[in-house]
């Protein structure tokens, strides 16, 4: 999904993640993990690597999955990849993806999250020659219980 080599301070990018819930309602959860669905996120560029996801809904929920093209002002979460891949790693409950007011997404419904990520112009050559490595997993589970 994303794979940049030789990233330098000021360098960022967006993508958009589209997922459509099929055959049962589900509840759906996201992790981040070190790439291999097991294990957290690691590498040292982690601490530097400034993080936004949001619902992409589009402009009055006309147009979602858009990510790649606009990021809003007042994203649901910023922080640092570390500190997400913390949070919602592998061994954790995950970040419960909703669409607003249920848990619960509906058979068929189909719902977008944007991702961002950048390195801060200030970052020093400290982090020359590190690197990250993460990956973003879902997980859903049928409302009402089963698997």
């Amino acid at each position: 999904l994303i794979d940049a080599s030789n990233v330098l301070p000021g360098d960022s990018g967006t993508v958009s993640i589209g997922l459509s819930v099929e055959e049962m309602d589900a509840r759906v959860r996201l992790f981040l993990t070190d790439g291999t669905g097991e294990n957290p996120v690691s590498g040292a560029l982690a601490d530097v690597i400034e993080v936004a996801l949001w619902y992409d809904t589009g402009i009055l929920g006309i147009g979602g999955c858009r990510g790649a093209e606009s990021m809003p002002e007042n994203p649901t979460i910023e922080t640092t990849l570390r500190d997400l891949g913390d949070r919602y790693g592998p061994d954790s409950d995950g970040l419960l993806v909703t669409n607003g007011l249920e848990d619960c997404l509906a058979e068929g419904e189909h719902f977008c999250l944007g991702f961002a990520w950048r390195i801060d112009e200030s970052v020093t050559n400290a982090y020359q020659g590190t690197a990250a490595d993460f990956g973003l997993a879902f997980r859903a589970e049928q409302c009402g219980g089963g698997q």
